[in-house]
């Protein structure tokens, strides 16, 4: 599930879950959310996923950080698969 957030202000812990409900509310159909903006994510966003990091749902944040390092990648695919890594592995 993806969600985009094109927004003056940084995602926030209430967007973050807001998403998180969402997410969780598929009926099953996806286990990895990712939440892409244009800005970057308030530290509260960051702790609120640390909290919810016990359970089976996982959000990726892609901000413009991510963005550019996937613009600059040789294998898109291959950089993506890193940043999941780097943000929900052994979560």
């Amino acid at each position: 599930m993806v969600e985009c957030k094109n927004e003056q202000e940084k995602v926030d812990k209430n967007q973050f879950i807001q998403f998180f409900e969402k997410l969780k509310n598929t009926g099953g159909m996806s286990n990895l959310g990712i939440l892409i903006t244009s800005q970057s994510m308030k530290d509260t966003a960051y702790k609120e996923a640390i909290r919810k990091s016990s359970e089976e749902k996982k959000v990726v944040f892609i901000s413009n950080v991510e963005i550019g390092r996937l613009i600059k990648a040789r294998n898109i695919l291959e950089e993506f698969k890193v940043i999941i890594d780097e943000q929900v592995k052994d979560n």
